[in-house]
């Protein structure tokens, strides 16, 4: 991978079709680098998660198997 940097604008398709141009290996460092453990959760999520899983919790009955689910799609 080329690590030089230049402070050249470049559209997004041109950032994809660069991106596009990496071996494996780079584009699983570039998408380690761009989803770190120090992304910030929006309080919003958290709540939707929150708020969903206390759903979960007060009626399991209603939850499905993910097993059968995927063979269902499949």
């Amino acid at each position: 991978m080329n690590n030089s940097s230049t402070n050249t604008q470049i559209s997004f398709p041109e950032l994809v079709a660069i991106v596009k141009t990496l071996s494996t290996s780079e584009k699983q460092l570039l998408t380690e680098a761009l989803w770190d453990d120090n992304m910030p959760v929006f309080e919003e999520h958290q709540k939707l998660v929150q708020d969903r899983m206390e759903k979960g919790r007060r009626h399991p009955e209603r939850l499905l198997n993910w097993d059968a689910v995927s063979k269902s799609l499949g």
